[in-house]
């Protein structure tokens, strides 16, 4: 489970850390795995939509999504990337510079 974590193949994850969970329910660590894991696929899902607005050349949008992807996991480090591209693409250096030095 943890190695589809490792690979942001979190739905895979969530299957193993399921099926661990079904085995021992009283497992608090594997509990606390899912409660995370729910986490990091919605804020993967705002991050994705970003990217989706970033490609289409939409940057206010795209930094939008990203933000929503930091107020739900501010350590989802892909988002922070993206942000800070997107941020430079809009010429906003100070905001940029913020996001790579977080």
């Amino acid at each position: 489970a943890l190695a589809f974590c490792l690979s942001e193949d979190y739905e895979n994850a969530m299957e193993s850390f399921t099926t661990a969970h079904h085995l021992d329910e009283t497992d608090e660590i594997v509990t606390e795995c899912i409660q995370y894991l729910v986490t990091l696929i919605d804020a993967t899902q705002w991050k994705e939509k970003g990217d989706d607005y970033f490609s289409g050349g939409e940057l206010s949008k795209a930094n939008e999504f990203y933000s929503k992807a930091l107020f739900v996991e501010p350590t989802l480090i892909t988002a922070m990337m993206n942000r800070a591209a997107c941020r430079l693409a809009m010429e906003n250096s100070p905001e940029c510079i913020d996001d790579c030095t977080s």
